[in-house]
C-alpha cells in the first residue's frame, strides 16, 4: 500500500525555481523543489526534484527524484515536518560530487537536512542513498571551510537550556570523512566557554536540563481527578 502511495506522489511533482542556500535558517526564501544539474559530471544535465505529502495518518514521506536520460532513480524518507521543505546541492569541495540536500522546519522551531548522494552501481546504473541528518533546534546549519582544508564543514547550533537557551549555544560540527559518510568532530559550549566530551549527547542533556528545570520551578505533573 505505501509503495502506491509512494508512486503517486512520485507522479505528483511540484516545480520551482532554484535557490541554494549557504545557510539554512531562512523561512522567507523560496521553496525550491526542482533543479537541473549534472551532478555525476558526465557533461549531461540531470532533472532532480523533490515532492512530500502526507499518508494519511502515518507521517509525511518526502520523495525524492533524480531522471538520468532516460533512467529514473527514486528516494523515500518518512519524516515530521511543518515548515516548507527546500532542496538543493550541497557542494563541500571542488574535487568531490554535490550532495543533494533536502532541509525542513521540524518542531515548534527545529531545522533538519538531510543528504543524500547521487552513485553509480554498475554500468550505467545510479542508486540514490541517504547519508546523514543534521539537526538545530535555533534553528541554524551552516556549510563552511572552517579549518581551512579546502572542504566544507556542517556546522549546527543547538540551544542550551541548562542556562539561556535564548542566548547561549552548542556549537556543533561535523567533518565529512569518506564514502558519504560524515563524523561530529567538536561541541564547544558557548555559556562556559569548553568543549565538550566525545561521548556528549544533545538528547540527553536537554532531558537533564527539562528535568533540573522542572524541579527548580516545581514543575509537577497535574493529575486529573476522576
Amino acid at each position: 500500500m505505501k509503495r502506491l502511495f509512494l508512486t503517486i506522489f512520485i507522479l505528483s511533482i511540484t516545480c520551482a525555481s532554484f535557490v541554494y542556500s549557504q545557510e539554512i535558517v531562512d523561512y522567507d526564501k523560496e521553496d525550491a523543489h526542482y533543479l537541473r544539474w549534472d551532478i555525476d559530471r558526465d557533461g549531461i544535465e540531470e532533472e532532480i526534484d523533490v515532492v512530500a505529502g502526507e499518508i494519511e495518518r502515518e507521517g509525511v514521506v518526502c520523495v525524492l527524484r533524480v531522471k538520468d536520460k532516460e533512467e529514473i532513480s527514486t528516494k523515500a524518507i518518512w519524516i515530521e515536518f511543518n515548515h516548507s521543505y527546500n532542496l538543493s546541492l550541497v557542494e563541500i569541495s571542488p574535487n568531490l560530487e554535490p550532495f543533494i540536500g533536502i532541509d525542513y522546519g521540524i518542531g515548534a522551531h527545529g531545522y533538519a537536512l538531510t543528504l543524500f548522494r547521487y552513485t553509480e552501481q554498475g554500468i550505467n546504473q545510479y542508486i540514490l542513498e541517504e547519508t546523514a541528518t543534521f539537526l538545530s533546534d535555533r534553528p541554524s546549519i551552516q556549510i563552511k571551510d572552517v579549518n581551512g582544508d579546502g572542504v566544507k564543514e556542517i556546522v549546527t547550533l543547538g540551544r542550551d537550556y541548562d542556562n539561556n537557551p535564548i542566548e547561549d549555544n552548542y556549537i556543533i560540527t561535523y567533518q565529512y570523512i569518506d564514502d558519504g559518510r560524515w563524523g561530529r568532530v567538536s561541541v564547544y559550549r558557548t555559556s562556559t566557554d569548553e568543549y565538550m566530551p566525545e561521548d556528549w549527547s544533545k538528547d540527553l542533556a536537554d532531558i537533564r536540563a527539562y528535568m533540573q528545570n522542572a524541579e527548580r520551578y516545581n514543575l509537577k505533573r497535574t493529575k486529573i481527578s476522576k
